[in-house]
């Protein structure tokens, strides 16, 4: 969870995540990748919420991402 301040700073409020690891040789399947977000995104975003000591009611937004991130 990101908090955004009027002045456009950012802080980071909470980072969870669940990593999706294929079986080896075999890559990432559309299939199989949706099942593990189907399966893992309410959990996360719940323990999200409760490391950030935020309700779901002050979330604007929710997005992930692959990659890295850089936050200033």
């Amino acid at each position: 969870m990101i908090k955004h301040s009027e002045a456009g700073a950012a802080s980071v409020l909470s980072n969870v995540r669940h990593t999706y690891i294929t079986p080896p040789g075999e890559g990432f399947q559309p299939h199989d990748t949706a099942l593990h977000h189907r399966e893992w995104a309410l959990h996360v975003i719940a323990d999200s919420l409760e490391k950030a000591g935020i309700s779901i009611h002050d979330v604007d937004c929710i997005c992930f991402t692959q990659g890295e991130y850089f936050v200033d």
